[in-house]
């Protein structure tokens, strides 16, 4: 059979599509580029995480609340290495007589619970305390005002057992240069049983010549008269032990001058008394024990003042002291401090409940509270200062 004619095929040219009328112009889409997806978290701009790391926890602002005139700010911390991503939450609120930031704990849903040491129990760690500061405006707000303690977000109850987180004493660490100073407790050491525990003051040291140097000077305190103060006339014996707390200090520890400034911290207070006119200082300054070089850093906030009077003065509050040697992750999940040291008055706000201020010399800055002037500028600040206290005599002075 012959062979098949094949027919070449007819070349049809090729013709570009027709756009249809409204039809989307659509262009190919480039490649990803490798950044970090922006989202919004709890609060802030967007792709902004409100996250600080400190240590080895990473703590991210969730939301801020009132409680009655109180800021609350509801935080949640994880473990860097945990890779379940297990979160803990917990709630700080921004304190009245002392403006730093708190560990919300209550005490049968009554009150604020300070725990175990009333000044630095429940105080949160200084770098969490700047992120908070610093943020306050861009956390996520809620408009709703919490009414009771119980319904703050994630809010702890005191039951004074091992699980009780400011209560514990776990955290507290206790050297024998500050034994004595120990007893003697803030927030409690400022009615007529803090002078009557002058005797137990004295009774722990364990040195004997300081013993017998500090023994002299309580007896002239324990044969005083009990005075009332007044906003003009403070107790001569709040004086007196002032006086003895700070011969003690200077005669226990070495003040090495070396200070450090952390930073600058707006505060506010209550009443016309404390006026800031400029942002207050957040320093520490270190001090040695003679006896067994153990280190100690002595935070305080220095308050540049213009009094009602019209005087400026500038006061430092000491408010933390830390054991120089815990200085690497001394912070826990919960922004707390893990390791303090027990220091009694030593360590006081800058206001302080006027029910409880019975003695002290201050002056009423609200229905509320005191200001507690005698307890600025203790040592090392007692000679060094501007600051006009009513116990004008410095330590080591005759």
């Amino acid at each position: 059979m012959p062979p098949k004619k094949t027919v070449p095929r007819k070349k049809v040219a090729k013709t570009k599509p027709v756009a249809r009328k409204n039809a989307k112009q659509t262009k190919p889409k480039p490649k990803p580029k490798p950044t970090i997806k922006k989202f919004k978290r709890g609060g802030g701009e967007i792709g902004e995480k409100l996250e600080v790391t400190i240590g080895k926890f990473i703590f991210h602002l969730v939301a801020s609340y009132k409680y009655t005139e109180y800021d609350v700010v509801h935080i949640a911390s994880r473990e860097i290495n945990d890779k379940q991503q297990v979160a803990v939450r917990f709630s700080v609120y921004r304190s009245g007589s002392c403006t730093f930031w708190r560990f919300v704990q209550s005490f049968a849903n009554i009150r604020f619970d300070k725990g175990s040491d009333y000044v630095q129990a429940s105080f949160i760690h200084l770098n969490l305390q700047k992120f908070i500061d610093e943020n306050f405006a861009n956390i996520t707000k809620q408009e709703t005002v919490i009414k009771n303690i119980s319904d703050i977000p994630d809010a702890r109850i005191a039951s004074f057992d091992k699980y009780d987180i400011l209560n514990n004493g776990e955290r507290e660490v206790q050297y024998d240069c500050f034994i004595p100073m120990s007893t003697l407790e803030s927030g409690y050491c400022l009615t007529k049983d803090f002078i009557d525990n002058a005797s137990g003051f004295v009774k722990s040291i364990k040195d004997k010549d300081m013993f017998d140097k500090m023994i002299t000077k309580v007896g002239e305190l324990e044969t005083s008269k009990i005075e009332t103060q007044t906003e003009t006339k403070p107790s001569p014996n709040i004086c007196k032990l002032i006086d003895l707390v700070n011969y003690y200090m200077f005669e226990m520890f070495i003040d090495n001058k070396n200070e450090e400034k952390l930073y600058n911290k707006y505060v506010q207070f209550p009443g016309t008394v404390i006026q800031c006119d400029k942002a207050s200082a957040i320093n520490y300054r270190c001090i040695t024990c003679k006896h067994t070089n153990d280190e100690f850093m002595v935070h305080y906030m220095e308050l540049p003042c213009t009094t009602k009077k019209g005087n400026r003065v500038t006061g430092r509050n000491i408010f933390l002291v830390l054991p120089k040697s815990d200085i690497g992750n001394n912070i826990t999940m919960f922004g707390l401090y893990a390791k303090y040291v027990k220091v009694g008055m030593y360590a006081s706000k800058a206001l302080e409940y006027c029910d409880q201020s019975t003695i002290c010399s201050g002056a009423k800055c609200s229905k509320i509270y005191t200001a507690l002037f005698n307890f600025m500028n203790l040592w090392p600040f007692d000679k060094d200062t501007s600051y006009s206290m009513n116990c004008k005599k410095a330590s080591g002075q005759k």
